[in-house]
């Protein structure tokens, strides 16, 4: 049904989003890791160089601070070309969490729709169902009216060639009362049923 694609699409938009708001999130997470990478490399520098002058060295000799130096500079670099991005970042986030607000009303809405949708469906097929149902009721009671109209007839016949009286034996009642299957709805009226029109008065 319809409601159905349009509750598929709506949800899958906004799974979708929430996707790439995590990967935003990631990515904007890079910046904050190279802050702590820098904070580190400068306490890694900072030792080198206490360490290379408390042995006599001077900072040019020590190639711990050298290296600690070269790699913290590589590290400030990337720092300052990731703030761009970060910034970046953090708009798609700010636009992509408003597109995921709108998404999931319109998801709210759509699961609305599909549960109405279905709800109708159920309706319709309970219509069905009781139509069936009753009908089935109908042609048991003519069935029902048939079988007293032959055994009637068999019982005249016998107390014909017995002589007995040609009522005597009886027919065979024709009304009967179906009780409602678990969890219906029907009312007793509905449930109870006489003869169809031609058979009535047959007994």
């Amino acid at each position: 049904m319809k409601e159905q694609k349009s509750y598929d699409a709506a949800a899958g938009k906004v799974a979708a989003l929430e996707a790439q708001i995590a990967e935003a999130r990631d990515k904007a997470g890079d910046h904050v890791r190279l802050l702590e990478k820098v904070k580190a490399l400068k306490a890694t520098a900072a030792a080198a160089g206490a360490s290379a002058i408390a042995t006599g060295m001077t900072l040019g000799d020590s190639s711990d601070w050298q290296q600690a130096r070269k790699e913290l500079y590589a590290a400030e670099e990337s720092l300052a070309l990731s703030e761009d991005s970060a910034e970046a970042y953090k708009a798609r986030i700010d636009d992509l969490n408003d597109q995921l607000h709108d998404a999931r009303l319109t998801l709210k809405d759509a699961a609305k729709a599909l549960t109405e949708a279905q709800h109708d469906e159920a309706c319709k097929a309970e219509a069905l169902a009781a139509q069936a149902f009753l009908k089935a009721g109908d042609d048991f009671y003519a069935a029902h009216c048939a079988l007293a109209v032959t055994i009637d007839v068999r019982i005249k016949l016998r107390n014909k060639i017995t002589g007995l009286p040609e009522h005597i034996g009886g027919g065979y009642p024709v009304e009967i009362y179906l009780p409602a299957p678990g969890g219906s709805t029907f009312t007793r009226e509905q449930l109870t049923r006489r003869p169809p029109n031609a058979l009535k008065g047959v007994a």
